[in-house]
C-alpha cells in the first residue's frame, strides 16, 4: 500500500509541475485544463519518469498536443 501511495504522490506532483511550467505561457486556468485534456499523455509521462518542462512544451502553444484538438 505503502508504494501506491508513493506512486501516487510522484504523479500528483508531476502533473503540478507539468501545470506549472505551462501556466508560465497560457495562464493558470488555460494550463489545468489542457492537461485534463492531455490527462492520459501527461499520466503516461510521469510513470516514464519525463521531464514536466519538457512535457509543458508539448501541451504548450506551438506544441504537438496543443494541436490535437
Amino acid at each position: 500500500m505503502a508504494d501506491t501511495y508513493q506512486t501516487a504522490k510522484a504523479i500528483a506532483h508531476h502533473v503540478d509541475l507539468v501545470v506549472a511550467h505551462l501556466a508560465k505561457n497560457i495562464g493558470l486556468e488555460p494550463a489545468i485544463m489542457r492537461v485534463m485534456d492531455r490527462l492520459q499523455i501527461v499520466l503516461q509521462d510521469a510513470l516514464d519518469g519525463g521531464d514536466p518542462a519538457d512535457m509543458a512544451l508539448v501541451l504548450g502553444p506551438g506544441g504537438t498536443e496543443a494541436k490535437l484538438k
